[in-house]
């Protein structure tokens, strides 16, 4: 299953209104995170939102050319390189 998630400040921040919740701890809360799916973009994660990706076998998809381009932060690629050290 493939989404965009923590693309964009209000995507995250609506959804914490709403669901009390970042975008990726409310799919793994629903049982939607695991090995069959893909994120587009997450260039909003969390270091706990990471953890997860991980810890559930998910994967991103990043575009930092795009990201550069609308303005937003880009995904932290190398960070989860040095978890669980």
């Amino acid at each position: 299953m493939q989404m965009h998630s923590n693309e964009h400040f209000p995507d995250v921040h609506d959804c914490i209104v709403h669901f009390g919740k970042r975008p990726i701890e409310l799919w793994d809360e629903l049982g939607i995170l695991g090995p069959q799916t893909l994120f587009h973009h997450a260039s909003l994660v969390s270091p706990n939102e990471i953890v997860l990706i991980e810890k559930r076998q998910a994967a991103v998809s990043y575009n930092p050319v795009a990201s550069q381009w609308k303005g937003n932060a880009v995904a932290p690629a190398l960070h989860p390189l040095g978890l669980g050290d």
